[in-house]
């Protein structure tokens, strides 16, 4: 599906991605945008499950990039192709491609070409001492002393040794953390020496063991015999690295605390630049540093991924700090972030980050970390814990924010899942209900769900939440889901599960089909007794473009995923006999109940009473969500007779005009911009006229426009539907009709009376409730039947 849309967008909407593919393979790109051709190749470059794409990404890529303009907009499509020829080393043409283009040659202080000359991953040492002082130059840059290494070392990254006087700066004692489990040898002498090899001499390794095997334990002991600085802890129980850096804390004797990774390496200036920047400014409460990424050759290049990025480890900042916020989560993993932004929030004092590239971070392919990131993407697992901390810290007064180590104050299962948390903190494995969407936008489909997952958690059942992207309806970054339902997963009302995870719902229902057609293609872990899947949007729609997903496809993955057949349902307002007929899937005989929370939209108007009418609409962009060019102009003229306020995407109206741009009269707010039931209390009048002739049910734009009781002036087809909650007219007299309206106080009121007790019948959440407290009831008795 998202190969495609690619396509679609590549072709102006004419051609598919099979096409695509001949086009490729023919060498001619006549008729294609070449910029989202390379895009569509770098996204299928980067893509573990393409595999068999790979080719046709690296033909794409040759093909495309001629004929893109070379700015710093396209630069990343540029690194990708000499990044393919470097994994595939066709040396020469990576040569070749950073010849003709300096801007690429120059990025990174000349990374690229450095790598070029690497002489552990040519196999000669010919190229050593041109290799070295390329491979310097971002410490170099940076006003750093240049590094050596050692041809006698296991590999070239354990080879790594600075080139100035050591242990010749005095000041305040740095406590450095290093925890270990069952370390490398030679990976571990590295990372300790690096920091006891510093120019500031005045440190402390704590070597946290996080309880090894017996046969690990050796080189420990011999690290702490060979410097009286190192001071070697054993725990007992494995805990986890971020418990383990608790240890530390507490253990800590120095002014100053920060970090260190068993496998990676500290530039010997490292410290002192650290110290130096916090004595300097007293007011800051911590630093962290720059990481160079390499691999056990020293080798930056890794398709799609930057060769720098910010050290979370490196983090210094003084030992009353870390001890008076609680430490670190005592999870397994992904709390290094998490314990720099709490100490933010809590002190009011943003971390700062040098520039200097002071660490190098080794990419071991065995890493913890390292499955759970490729570039582009990090596991549904990281992001849950990301969004979950990320609403605690905004929500929390900074007292709040405070830990205590072995019992946190803030719930382990609702904060991290079980990938993160570890195995000690179990979480619930059965739901009543699991209800699966996009959770991380606002718009009309979202916003529904929303309201329903809200009714949902205030009955008995118990409620997961299953977050799957989709290219529809995200706002603000891309991990973190919409705060309303953060909120229920962060009170422990509803618990956010994953598709690997083994647990067991009476009812998966599918909110938003969409997911399906955006899901890996894969057997999930998630067993269920019934799964419903409810028909949103206009899945029968002829128009394949204005179809927000496809039903049959969507069909399919569900099944796959779930090992279900799924029973699809139509909301109020839809026939299922029509549904049935069209898509020919198996249709449920009853409809699903729709529910809007009308008490969020009944707060008092902040519209004005005076001057022209503000009228107000919904729309995404799409040319079919306005009226025909010859009717738009005179259902919303850009002119002094009302005042225009779009939520959502208005560009659809462009295009319906054939104009470049909105008019300057028309107020856009795009989604996210402005809470919906704020924008309603701003407008006088909604007024939905469009060229869709398919009925799509009771909309919720047009039900939370009468909740918040604002008249509503449409078509003729949903007057039929809405009745006389609505005023239906033709798009020629639909402004006179609204004037006439606004003139007269008491048609207004009887108007609103009217859209109220419609509201009244969608309002009530037992309604909901009860559907779906049925629906599990009936599914677990069939499972027990079958059993």
């Amino acid at each position: 599906m998202a190969k495609d849309i690619y396509a679609s967008v590549a072709s102006g909407g004419t051609k598919t991605f099979d096409q695509l593919l001949r086009a490729v393979g023919e060498g001619d790109l006549s008729g294609w945008d070449p910029v989202w051709v390379a895009r569509l190749a770098r996204v299928l470059a980067l893509q573990p499950y393409e595999t068999g794409l790979r080719e046709f990404a690296f033909r794409a890529l040759r093909l495309s990039i001629d004929l893109i303009p070379v700015t710093g907009v396209t630069m990343y499509l540029r690194k990708i192709l000499f990044e393919m020829l470097f994994e595939r080393k066709e040396d020469t043409a990576a040569r070749s491609l950073l010849e003709s283009d300096p801007q690429l040659a120059d990025l990174y202080h000349g990374y690229l070409a450095a790598d070029l000359l690497n002489p552990y991953r040519n196999g000669s040492m010919a190229s050593f001492k041109e290799w070295l002082p390329s491979f310097n130059r971002p410490f170099t840059a940076e006003g750093l002393s240049s590094v050596e290494v050692r041809t006698d070392a296991l590999t070239p990254f354990d080879g790594l040794q600075g080139g100035v006087e050591l242990g010749s700066i005095d000041g305040p004692l740095v406590s450095v953390i290093v925890t270990t489990f069952n370390p490398d040898p030679d990976e571990i002498r590295s990372s300790v020496r690096s920091i006891l090899h510093q120019t500031w001499r005045s440190v402390e390794v704590l070597l946290i063991d996080d309880c090894s095997r017996e046969e690990s334990i050796q080189v420990l002991e011999d690290l702490a015999a060979e410097d009286s600085r190192v001071r070697l802890i054993r725990l007992s129980v494995n805990g986890g690295t971020y418990r383990a850096r608790n240890a530390g804390i507490a253990a800590a004797t120095g002014k100053y605390l920060t970090g260190q990774d068993t496998d990676d390496w500290s530039h010997p200036e490292r410290i002192q630049r650290q110290v130096e920047f916090l004595e300097a400014n007293q007011e800051q409460i911590g630093v962290t540093i720059t990481a160079n990424r390499t691999d056990h050759n020293l080798v930056k290049v890794s398709l799609g991924n930057k060769p720098e990025r910010r050290c979370e480890v490196s983090l210094m900042v003084r030992v009353d700090t870390a001890m008076a916020v609680g430490g670190y989560l005592p999870v397994r993993k992904a709390a290094d972030s998490e314990f720099r932004e709490r100490i933010e929030k809590w002190s009011g004092v943003t971390v700062q980050r040098l520039d200097e590239p002071l660490y190098v971070i080794r990419m071991s392919p065995g890493s913890l970390s390292r499955a759970d990131f490729r570039p582009g993407w990090s596991h549904h697992a990281r992001r849950g814990f990301w969004s979950s901390y990320k609403h605690w810290h905004a929500n929390a007064d900074p007292e709040d924010l405070v830990v205590n180590a072995e019992s946190p104050p803030v719930s382990i299962p609702s904060m991290a899942p079980a990938r993160i948390a570890g195995r000690e903190w179990m979480e619930t494995k059965e739901f009543d209900v699991c209800v699966v969407a996009d959770w991380r936008g606002t718009t009309e489909d979202q916003r529904a769900a929303l309201d329903e997952l809200r009714a949902m958690c205030t009955s008995e059942l118990s409620v997961a939440v299953l977050h799957i992207d989709t290219p529809w309806g995200r706002t603000g970054d891309t991990r973190a889901l919409v705060s309303g339902v953060q909120e229920l997963i962060s009170r422990g009302r509803a618990r956010r599960v994953y598709l690997d995870q083994e647990i067991d719902a009476g009812l998966v229902l599918i909110r938003d089909p969409a997911t399906m057609d955006y899901a890996r293609e894969m057997r999930g872990s998630i067993t269920a007794d019934a799964l419903l899947v409810v028909a949103s949007g206009d899945p029968a729609c002829s128009t394949a473009h204005l179809r927000p997903y496809d039903a049959r496809h969507a069909h399919r993955m569900a099944e796959s995923i779930f090992g279900l057949v799924p029973r699809w349902i139509a909301p109020e307002g839809v026939d299922p006999t029509v549904l049935m007929d069209t898509l020919e899937l198996p249709m449920d005989e009853a409809v699903y109940p729709v529910y809007v929370d009308a008490e969020r939209y009944s707060r008092a108007p902040l519209r004005r009473r005076q001057g022209r009418p503000v009228v107000g609409r919904v729309a995404q962009n799409e040319l079919e969500d306005w009226p025909c060019r010859k009717d738009l102009p005179t259902v919303y003229p850009a002119s002094e007779a009302i005042d225009l306020r779009v939520l959502g995407d208005a560009r659809g109206a462009v295009r319906a005009m054939g104009k470049r741009r909105l008019p300057a009269e028309w107020l856009q707010y795009k989604t996210g911009d402005i809470a919906p039931d704020t924008f309603w209390r701003t407008v006088d009048a909604m007024m939905l006229f469009d060229q869709n002739l398919v009925e799509r049910g009771l909309e919720r734009s047009v039900l939370e426009a009468l909740a918040s009781g604002v008249p509503v002036v449409t078509d003729h087809r949903r007057g039929r539907l809405y009745g006389d909650a609505v005023v239906a007219t033709d798009p020629s007299e639909a402004l006179e009709v609204l004037l006439g309206l606004m003139a007269e106080p008491a048609d207004l009121e009887r108007l609103r009376a009217v859209g109220k007790r419609l509201i009244r019948n969608h309002a009530d959440p037992q309604r909901l409730r009860t559907f779906i407290e049925r629906r599990v009831r009936a599914a677990r008795a069939g499972a027990e039947r079958d059993a």
